[in-house]
């Protein structure tokens, strides 16, 4: 006590007027005395506090695999002494509660009331009150491998006006193997899709590309790439003059059309151009869909190369006329 009122005479003493202390003496005491009364206030016992105690799961972990993180800890409410309740809080003598699992997918979870006892044990003269956590769920499942195929994803993939890809895309390999937890595994559809780092295709591809993660660190992939090939057909735009094939005239033969061709615009792969000129082509004229309204006629493509793409015919109606108009 007498050590006690001599600090707080000196405290006292610092504060009065009239005295020239610097702030360096000042601090020094305030400092003195918070210490004293920590040390103090360690000496006391029966304090309630609360301290996670660490555990530690084993299992095979080549053959199964945590979903969800492992509980790391139990929380507990402790009664003991300052000096022990210090110790514990800052992880001192705090080895990790060893649990094995024999059967992971079978443990869902751990009842706190089994981990008691062995934690008391572990804790010398602290008192456990109760465990906060009277359940510690787990999810741990085993390691499966599936094979997915691949396939190129081209639902986002811009493809250029003039090219067409040719089916089938090839992948080297054309498969690859997943390995993971069963229930996202099992939940995988069959087949994988693979994306190109390029937003636009502007021509055949053959290069190596990145299969991917799946968005998950829990699943991996082999192998991490594979090798595309991808063919395209570039195509360009041709006009062609095809004569007007008439049907249907019934008694009327006088009704002519007023021109006997017409401009035919389509695309067609480059390298089959030459082909499509000499093709049989048939633009026919059927005089029966006539508009009386204004005497036209909108001629049709009947038969034409199976290699051409967005076929146009100029003009797109004809007029009709008297053959003596003409």
């Amino acid at each position: 006590m007498a050590t006690k009122k001599s600090i707080w005479k000196s405290l006292i003493g610092i504060f009065l007027p009239g005295r020239d202390q610097s702030w360096g003496v000042i601090i020094s005491c305030i400092l003195l005395a918070t210490t004293f009364w920590f040390f103090n206030a360690l000496n006391k016992s029966n304090y309630i506090s609360r301290i996670q105690y660490p555990l530690e799961l084993s299992y095979n972990d080549s053959l199964y695999m945590a979903v969800k993180q492992p509980p790391r800890s139990l929380r507990l409410e402790v009664t003991g002494g300052g000096w022990d309740l210090l110790r514990r809080s800052l992880g001192y003598d705090m080895p990790p509660l060893q649990i094995p699992l024999e059967n992971p997918e079978n443990n869902r979870f751990l009842l706190a009331d089994n981990l008691v006892p062995q934690i008391t044990e572990r804790l010398g003269e602290l008192k456990v009150n109760y465990a906060i956590d009277d359940t510690l769920f787990l999810q741990i499942e085993p390691i499966v491998m599936r094979k997915l195929k691949l396939e190129l994803d081209t639902f986002n993939l811009e493809i250029a006006e003039n090219i067409e890809i040719n089916y089938p895309i090839l992948f080297e390999p054309d498969s690859v193997e997943v390995k993971g937890p069963k229930s996202f595994i099992e939940a995988l559809p069959a087949i994988l899709f693979v994306a190109l780092e390029e937003e636009r295709l502007e021509g055949a591809l053959d290069q190596e590309i990145s299969i991917g993660t799946l968005g998950s660190e829990l699943y991996t992939l082999s192998p991490e790439n594979a090798r595309i090939s991808l063919p395209v057909t570039e195509f360009a735009q041709f006009n062609q003059d095809v004569v007007l094939i008439y049907i249907n005239q019934g008694n009327k033969p006088a009704l002519q059309p007023s021109q006997e061709s017409i401009q035919l615009k389509y695309k067609a792969p480059v390298d089959k151009f030459p082909s499509a000129l000499v093709f049989p082509w048939e633009v026919v004229l059927d005089f029966k869909t006539m508009d009386p309204s204004d005497s036209t006629v909108a001629p049709f493509l009947r038969l034409g190369p199976d290699f051409i793409r967005k076929p146009e015919i100029v003009p797109a109606r004809i007029k009709m006329k008297v053959a003596d108009e003409r």
